[in-house]
């Protein structure tokens, strides 16, 4: 087993400010990573995306999210 095993899992990207925590913090996107895919599934499906506010990691006030 690989000392990192997280490294194989797909994770959300900000697109935004952080704060002093480096956790996302102000207006920004966020993208999630597709879900994974089964063996019957022809093609791959898209992530998330959230579109607002972060407060120190949190969703905060309106946003917009598309699925």
């Amino acid at each position: 087993m690989p000392d990192d095993a997280d490294s194989e899992v797909p994770q959300p990207v900000w697109e935004g400010k952080f704060d002093e925590e480096g956790l996302p913090h102000g207006q920004g996107t966020m993208k999630y990573p597709p879900p994974p895919t089964k063996e019957e599934d022809d093609e791959e499906l898209p992530g998330d995306t959230f579109q607002g506010t972060f407060e120190h990691g949190k969703r905060h006030g309106k946003a917009r999210q598309r699925v």
